[in-house]
């Protein structure tokens, strides 16, 4: 509403009909300034709006360093399968040799006692654990 020269503002109207005497009816209506209400109203829902966006573009970073922390993490799991196989070979070709050395100097190392009881232990075991962590990740 605008009252003349003046400022609009909002309104609330009222208004009610009574049964008068004489057969008349009567309307009775009631008008109320709400201008601070709708402001009010009108700020709360620009903050409401605002903090939406805000939540959307924190969801949309949050889902891009998700998606990047995914990727980084794939990578990282392929190079740590590529390094642990390429770390493996050398081992294999040590015990290799070492069961060549054992089968080699069999009855020296036996008689030297426990240092070639150890060596044999070793050479023997330690293949089968890697076989095993192998079938066990892949």
């Amino acid at each position: 509403m605008s009252p003349r020269g003046g400022e609009q503002f909002y309104a609330r109207l009222e208004s009610i009909y009574l049964d008068g005497e004489d057969g008349v009816g009567l309307c009775r209506t009631n008008m109320s300034d709400v201008t601070v209400r709708k402001r009010a109203e009108q700020l709360l829902q620009n903050a409401r709006d605002e903090l939406e966006r805000r939540v959307d573009e924190r969801t949309s970073e949050l889902n891009q360093a998700v998606a990047k922390l995914e990727s980084m993490n794939q990578e990282l799991q392929e190079f740590a399968f590529i390094a642990s196989h390429d770390l493996q070979e050398p081992l294999r070709k040590i015990q290799a040799f070492g069961g060549m050395l054992i089968r080699k100097h069999t009855e020296s190392s036996r008689r030297s006692g426990l240092y070639g009881t150890y060596y044999e232990g070793f050479a023997f075991a330690h293949p089968t654990w890697l076989s095993t962590k192998d079938t066990k990740e892949h």
